[in-house]
């Protein structure tokens, strides 16, 4: 019963960023529709699923290249055809999700007015480093490296790495502008918790809007229900507070709990987390 270019509007990343938003069910996007939300699921350059052409367009345009922009473009065609309020834009991810939320934050600070970021690395190039050097990875994919160095970055050269991380956004933090909730998991193999914890310390101390949940026992994504409860009501929360969409009451207080003790930094006055 709302018009649509009356909704608020929440750009949500898949991870990969080589994988797809196809049609099957996705609890994330109905319970944001059922909170009143418009949805953007983009299959942005480097999607699987429309040929190598179009999955290699977005090579070592990771950050502010055109995997992003592809992004940015797709929430600028709805809002011109009457979908989505201008003024209300989230953008949501995990993984390499979760670094487009950065992205968007850090590379179009004045359109979205709060992002919520699980698992993300802050800057490709380490999370890479970290990948290919995990025990047992390139001797289970020896082509793992020279992909790597196809699709994103030469590991073995600091100048590429250096390429990747000037277009990342933990080489823009002055700019962000909007609240931000990170979200990660301590054991995660993929991206690295004290870069992470070192990012967010640097927003922290540059005086952004910023609140950190780690989770000690969880690593690349959900350690338990709990933990999985807990990221959907803080994203809901979030959304709800800067965007104005619904919210359901936090009724467990198990989840209350787990929040209070594993928030390890929240300079967000405006929203109770604790």
């Amino acid at each position: 019963g709302v018009p649509l270019n009356a909704t608020p509007l929440v750009a949500v990343i898949h991870g990969g960023p080589w994988g797809r938003i196809n049609s099957n069910y996705s609890g994330i996007t109905q319970l944001l529709v059922n909170r009143g939300y418009s949805v953007f699921e983009p299959n942005f350059r480097s999607s699987t699923g429309y040929g190598l052409h179009y999955m290699t367009a977005g090579n070592r345009e990771f950050g502010k290249g055109v995997v992003q922009q592809d992004i940015i473009d797709g929430v600028h065609y709805l809002l011109a055809q009457g979908i989505g309020d201008a003024e209300r834009l989230g953008i949501v991810g995990g993984s390499f999700g979760g670094f487009s939320v950065l992205n968007g934050l850090a590379f179009t600070p004045d359109l979205f007015k709060v992002g919520v970021a699980s698992v993300p690395p802050a800057a490709l190039g380490i999370s890479l480093v970290k990948l290919l050097n995990k025990p047992g990875e390139l001797e289970r994919d020896p082509s793992m490296k020279e992909m790597m160095r196809i699709l994103a970055s030469d590991v073995d050269d600091p100048a590429d790495i250096k390429r990747l991380y000037d277009i990342s956004p933990q080489a823009h933090l002055a700019a962000i502008k909007a609240p931000l909730l990170i979200m990660a998991g301590a054991d995660d193999d993929r991206v690295d918790i004290n870069h992470v914890k070192q990012y967010s310390l640097q927003l922290f101390n540059q005086g952004k809007t910023l609140s950190l949940l780690i989770d000690e026992d969880a690593g690349h994504g959900y350690g338990s229900a709990r933990a999985k409860h807990a990221d959907i009501y803080l994203t809901e929360l979030f959304l709800s507070h800067y965007l104005g969409g619904a919210l359901e009451p936090l009724d467990d207080p198990l989840v209350a709990h787990y929040i209070k003790r594993r928030m390890l930094m929240n300079s967000n006055t405006a929203v109770s987390v604790n």
